[in-house]
């Protein structure tokens, strides 16, 4: 966050967090020795949040997490040197499960002490976990866009990520995540959300995705865990369709089975909507009768991609 020892930069994240309706907020680098509820009220906008804090080291660091009381709980927290975790509830039928927020620091040997407690960390807790925030290391070289990479931090990440089995989520919509605002800027993936395959078991729906804001340079990330509809499947034209009998039979009576409209546009409209219908039904009956079905792969003379021709 830059600092939220400011009045107009907690009025500024409360409308980014407000956008987002989250139970669980995540904060790093709050540059903030204490916190108090007023000022948890102030950039939260809830009245009912509690929160656990990581004082900052002098103007560096800190770490914020606080979540909706009427909507969650959180219990049990670890307050280590780069991190603020806690087991997380849902109701007295569920099993808790484990939430870390993080702010990895800068310096090559606090980098290494940063995997070390992560390392430590998962030794003492146990079960489903879900940790993310500003790592500020990367796993490989497509998260940053230039060369400036240090190969050694990387790996050790990535042997962090594979020793415990986490899951790095995908996100959606954007590729980094961090800039430093530059004509000519450097932009990085510094901030992730990584899981456990039994949290993710336990969210079959979960999505990350970035929010917009002006009040950092890093980019909010939201994990959105309810489900989504998905919306009606949209109509895929098959290319062989024209080649096989009946398909001009089946244009043709449902192009024609609209009734009169005066209205030119609504007319086009209905007759498309019509024949778009009519061709899926007709291309699923015929793949249902056909006495056989197999796919024919050839091999372009002009490029070395597979044609797959369904008959």
């Amino acid at each position: 966050m830059r600092g939220l020892n400011c009045r107009a930069k907690r009025t500024a994240v409360r409308s980014v967090i407000s956008s987002a309706n989250p139970c669980i907020v995540c904060l790093s680098k709050t540059k903030l020795n204490s916190v108090s509820s007023l000022l948890v009220l102030e950039t939260l906008g809830a009245p009912s949040a509690d929160f656990f804090f990581l004082p900052a080291t002098g103007t560096r660091g800190g770490i914020l997490l606080a979540w909706r009381c009427d909507r969650i709980s959180l219990a049990n927290p670890i307050i280590g040197t780069f991190h603020v975790s806690a087991t997380v509830s849902l109701g007295a039928s569920t099993t808790p499960w484990w939430i870390t927020s993080v702010y990895g620091p800068q310096g090559m040997d606090e980098k290494l002490a940063f995997m070390a407690e992560l390392h430590d960390l998962r030794d003492m807790i146990t079960g489903r976990w879900l940790l993310g925030g500003d790592f500020n290391v990367i796993t490989s070289c497509a998260d940053k866009n230039n060369g400036n990479l240090n190969p050694r931090t990387m790996n050790r990440f990535r042997r962090f990520i594979a020793d415990h089995a986490l899951r790095d989520i995908y996100l959606h919509s954007r590729r980094y995540t961090w800039s430093n605002e530059q004509s000519n800027p450097t932009l990085v993936r510094n901030d992730r959300v990584l899981c456990t395959p039994s949290w993710a078991t336990i969210n079959p729906h979960h999505m990350l995705r970035c929010l917009a804001t002006a009040v950092s340079d890093h980019c909010p990330l939201v994990v959105n865990c309810a489900s989504r509809n998905l919306g009606k499947r949209r109509f895929h034209f098959e290319r062989l369709w024209p080649k096989l009998d009946g398909f001009l039979t089946t244009v043709d009576e449902a192009w024609n089975s609209i009734p009169p409209d005066p209205d030119p546009f609504r007319r086009i409209n209905s007759r498309l909507k019509i024949t778009a219908r009519r061709l899926q039904s007709w291309g699923r009956a015929r793949r249902a009768t056909s006495p056989f079905s197999f796919k024919l792969c050839a091999k372009s003379s002009t490029a070395s991609t597979w044609r797959k021709i369904h008959v």
